[in-house]
């Protein structure tokens, strides 16, 4: 899928969520402890973060963006279930593997969505300029995921 030029930092981190993701899902089945997959998202936690911002900030301040449209909606809740999914994880309950297979399913679902469905909108209802200036924005502001930190618990 050909992706607009001003919105590739976002994809290309997409890319990394879905390999994040799979590393989690395979780790929950492999390791008995799951202190150091909580550890590694933890980690990249704030990078995540930092990532959900940059879509809300350079998504929802166009006109041309309604807010309440279903994609929209969808974007924002998905991402506050993330928070609410990490902060289930730093409990230690006794759901801890359902949790860390939840975000992981979480991740890659919302990934196919904002690729499939919530970009496309996004390109489709922005003018070239205003893609061009969340672009220069993302270039300004962006901050690629440490997708690294923590690479030994699942090899």
């Amino acid at each position: 899928m050909k992706r607009n030029i001003n919105l590739v930092n976002l994809s290309s981190e997409h890319h990394d969520g879905l390999v994040i993701a799979l590393r989690i899902k395979k780790a929950v089945t492999t390791l008995k402890n799951f202190k150091v997959i909580v550890d590694y998202i933890e980690h990249l936690w704030d990078s995540l973060k930092h990532h959900f911002e940059q879509e809300e900030e350079n998504f929802l301040t166009h006109k041309n963006i309604a807010p309440n449209n279903k994609l929209i909606k969808r974007m924002l809740d998905e991402h506050k279930q993330f928070e609410q999914i990490v902060n289930k994880l730093s409990l230690e309950s006794e759901t801890i593997k359902e949790n860390l297979l939840e975000f992981s399913e979480l991740l890659t679902n919302h990934i196919r969505f904002e690729e499939r469905e919530l970009f496309p909108y996004i390109e489709d209802c922005l003018t070239d300029e205003e893609l061009q200036q969340i672009g220069k924005k993302l270039e300004e502001t962006h901050k690629p995921l440490d997708k690294n930190w923590g690479i030994r618990f699942w090899e």
